[in-house]
């Protein structure tokens, strides 16, 4: 109901709910609504020029506006409190001192007298509403009866087959409408966070290298709907040099001590040991060896501080595994052996979870700690690759930064997911069925909590108010000191439809090159049957990949260097340990170059042979990962490699966990921006990496690529 005062007279609308008030109380309907009626609703974007301006010297920003987050000063000061400008934008907006300062006339009475009025209503319409449900019941029933009549009527096998296409149809109405529903959903799964078509920092966007530019492009027309759930332009700062292991092993022939690389699962659990309000892990399997110790002791730190401190909520810790079929993930034995010694009275919630949908798990290895602290990369939590003998090469970093918030929120759509399926019948009965027995069923989600008896079964959803004040983040659309420009880009494969955004970032890194592409890959074939030059059934290259990498030799002249885990390494003190999975897919040096050339070939049926051996020759290198010059340990053991490393024209650069063979599995990385950062990255790990790799004709024979060109590898 509104009120207008003007001349004095008092006026309300002529009627309230179609009913007539006193005649003295009248008034025209309001020239205009309330300035928060006409924005509310209103992302940022959407406000004109001139509005956006005025609400800004109200103070409000595009974070503010969009995440309903705390209105800024000047929405508790009084009129005259107002600065002159603060005023004129009030006024700007459709606001009025007495609106402004909250001064509305009420009138009871009317208020008294419209609801008993529409009281008096309702019980003259119970009488009409009585009769027209009886009429309604009865011609159901006489509808029913009918139906019943006909149907008892069929043959026996009439009878029968209508009943089942009858149920088929119900179940085929009910798949139908879920799937709506679900895709509905799609679209508003964070209440606190919008998703529009244009990135929430496009000032932050035209400072983008051509690089940064086409991808965000790319994820903006491509991908706005998972804008903020698998990619964000956003800021950060990298924390001392990358994480690389093995250390020590350039331009030596020795193999790495005792201890090598036990720095890492230290350096990890300090990085969660911060947590003051949420923590995020997400990693392939279970952590074990001296990284599950130094879990354990990291969730020992939290848990004192949780004594500590004053905040009422307890602190999430939220721990997601892939579940594939080969290891199916146990998460209640594993939540009590990481809890085994924590304080019951810690004020701590741990859930740890595991989950695939067909040939999709989680593959992503991330740390997101309070919206603050990063690591992610390509390692697992596991020994026996990474700190015992022959172990595996692999790239990961720490960094800091709104970034980590992003990690947050890709962790948040796995956990939907387990939640939305284990909430199902046949979740429910999945559940009740121990997490390590094997099963067939294309998807299987698993979830354990600790405290059992205080802990809701699935976690909450992250927003920025989990943030904890101790660690404010600047508003959105703004760089703090040292921030450089970043790109979070991830996939969640069939868990969510078109969740895959960075297979399409990628390929806008690739086809945006100008003078070079470095990539330290552990392959580009997909799994081959062992002694075959065929890939499993069902499997291909990655066509979309080779494609864009030959347009860029064939077109621009782009330089290519690709280094590549020799064929079938093995980490670790034996073979057939638990994680000693072969690292290399069976696919030597020459035939990724034919995939290559092949490319070139289909895009560009004219080019003549002497011209791709040019390109063989003169842009095309690549070669097996070794140290000084070695591709083997001193035992004999082939030297492995699972980095996920793209630098671009040594301007930009990818660190994450995704492979570019074909897999369909969940992923995450981090697209770096800046020239002065990926040019300390590239001195730091891939220059005394080439230097010990590459020798130049060895492992890329001109002709061999050349008579590989007829050779089908598709499974």
């Amino acid at each position: 109901m509104s009120v207008s005062n003007d001349g004095g007279d008092i006026e309300l609308s002529s009627r309230i709910n179609g009913l007539p008030i006193e005649p003295a109380l009248r008034a025209p309907p309001p020239a205009s609504p309330n300035p928060e009626e006409l924005y509310e609703k209103e992302w940022w974007r959407d406000l004109p020029p001139d509005i956006q301006e005025a609400y800004a010297a109200l103070g409000w920003d595009e974070r503010m506006w969009d995440e309903d987050l705390t209105p800024p000063p000047s929405w508790d000061m009084g009129w005259d409190e107002l600065t002159l400008e603060m005023q004129d934008a009030a006024l700007f907006v459709g606001y009025t001192q007495e609106a402004w300062d909250g001064e509305e006339t009420t009138i009871v009475d009317v208020t008294e007298k419209s609801s008993e009025a529409e009281a008096n209503a309702d019980d003259n319409n119970d009488g009409a509403n009585s009769q027209v449900e009886l009429n309604s019941k009865a011609s159901w029933h006489s509808l029913c009866f009918e139906w019943n009549k006909t149907f008892c009527s069929l043959p026996p096998g009439v009878a029968l087959s209508t009943l089942l296409l009858v149920g088929l149809l119900v179940c085929a109405s009910i798949c139908i409408c879920k799937r709506m529903l679900s895709a509905s959903k799609r679209h508003n799964q964070f209440d606190d966070e919008p998703y529009s078509s244009e990135c929430l920092d496009t000032k932050g966007a035209s400072s983008l290298s051509y690089i940064g530019k086409a991808v965000h492009s790319t994820l903006q027309r491509q991908h706005y709907h998972h804008h903020r759930k698998m990619w964000n332009m956003t800021s950060g700062r990298v924390v001392g040099d990358v994480h690389y292991t093995p250390r020590d092993v350039w331009d030596t022939s020795l193999d790495p001590g005792e201890g090598h690389d036990d720095w890492l699962p230290e350096k990890l659990a300090e990085i969660i040991g911060r947590t003051e309000a949420w923590c995020d892990v997400m990693t392939l399997g279970q952590p074990d060896g001296k990284f599950l110790t130094a879990l354990q002791s990291a969730l020992q730190k939290i848990a004192i501080r949780s004594k500590l401190n004053s905040r009422s909520n307890p602190i999430v810790i939220r721990i997601v595994f892939g579940n594939y079929p080969a290891r199916p993930v146990d998460c209640d034995r594993f939540t009590k052996v990481l809890t085994k010694n924590l304080p019951m009275d810690a004020n701590l919630h741990i859930w740890v979870g595991a989950w695939r949908r067909g040939f999709t798990w989680n593959h992503a290895k991330l740390i997101s700690v309070d919206g603050v602290h990063l690591h992610t990369g390509g390692h697992n939590m596991w020994e026996e690759p990474y700190l015992m003998k022959n172990p595996v090469h692999d790239l990961s970093l720490e960094m800091e930064g709104r970034v980590a918030i992003d990690g947050h929120h890709f962790a948040d759509q796995q956990w939907k997911f387990i939640k939305d399926q284990q909430s199902t019948w046949l979740g429910f009965i999945v559940d009740k069925l121990p997490d390590n027995l094997p099963l067939v069923n294309r998807t299987r989600v698993t979830v354990s909590q600790w405290p059992e008896d205080d802990a809701s079964v699935f976690p909450p959803q992250f927003t920025e108010k989990n943030l904890v004040n101790a660690h404010p983040q600047p508003p959105l659309g703004t760089v703090a000191a040292n921030d450089i420009p970043l790109i979070s880009i991830g996939r969640q494969g069939s868990m969510e439809s078109g969740g895959r955004p960075s297979d399409d970032a990628i390929l806008a890194m690739i086809n945006s090159s100008r003078s070079i592409i470095r990539l330290i890959i552990q392959d580009l074939g997909p799994l081959m049957i062992p002694g075959t030059n065929k890939a499993i059934p069902g499997l291909t290259w990655p066509k979309e990949y080779l494609a864009a990498i030959g347009k860029a030799i064939y077109e621009r002249g782009v330089d290519i260097e690709i280094v590549l885990s020799n064929s079938g390494s093995t980490p670790g003190e034996l073979d057939g340990g638990l994680h000693n999975t072969p690292y290399g897919n069976g696919w030597d040096c020459v035939d990724a170059a034919s995939e290559i050339i092949k490319a070139i070939q289909r895009t560009h049926s004219a080019v003549d042979d002497s011209k791709l051996r040019t390109m063989i020759n003169d842009n095309l290198r690549i070669c097996f990962i070794r140290h000084n010059k070695s591709s083997a340990y001193s035992n004999g053991k082939t030297i492995g490699l699972h980095s996920k490393h793209f630098i671009v024209d040594d301007r930009c650069c990818y660190i994450g966990s995704q492979n570019l063979y074909d897999a369909d599995l969940a992923e995450w990385g981090v697209m770096i921006d800046d020239e002065d950062e990926v040019g300390k990255i590239l001195s730091d790990y891939f220059v005394p990496m080439w230097r010990n790799s590459y020798i130049p004709g060895l492992d890329v024979d001109v002709e061999r690529v050349m008579d590989g060109l007829n050779v089908d590898r598709d499974g």
